[in-house]
This record gives structure tokens, sequence and C-alpha cells, in this order.
């Protein structure tokens, strides 16, 4: 999946919703352009490489990994099949 700065023209968004890239500034971590509304929700978006798409047309399901540590906002993969959580 790539990431992709988020198209604020397809959500309807509440006033004061903000731009913001998260770990701009952590080599070890990608950016991520997020749309962030004044409650806290974080809105990213993802585009699926050819390979994702041809995963994702012979039905292999996306799967989402939290990764909070108990703790709020924390790394999050995305990704098509299944992951080794060993």
């Amino acid at each position: 999946m790539d990431i992709v700065k988020p198209n604020a023209e397809l959500f309807l968004l509440p006033d004061k919703t903000r731009a913001v890239n998260y770990a701009e500034h952590q080599a070890e971590y990608l950016t991520l352009p997020s749309l962030v509304t004044p409650d806290g929700r974080v809105v990213s978006q993802w585009l699926p490489d050819a390979h994702d798409l041809a995963l994702l047309n012979n039905g292999v399901p996306v799967t989402l990994v939290l990764h909070t540590f108990n703790q709020p906002l924390q790394p999050i993969i995305l990704a098509v099949g299944g992951l080794d959580l060993r």
C-alpha cells in the first residue's frame, strides 16, 4: 500500500479540521499525512499497489493491525492478507 495525502474534498469534515504530518522528522518511520478533526479523529488514505490489487481481486481480505501498546495513536499496519504476529 502507498500512503497518499488525504483528499479532504472526499469527506464531510467539521470546522477546524487540520492537516497534520505524523512522524515527519522521524527517519525510522514513513511520514503519515493526515487530517485531524477537533475531537481527535485521524484520517489517512492509502492506495493499493498492483500486487495488493491482484490479491484483493482474488478475494484476499484486508488486515489491519494496531500497535497501541495500551497508548493512543501508535504505529498501524494495513495489509492485504495475513501477517505473522508472533
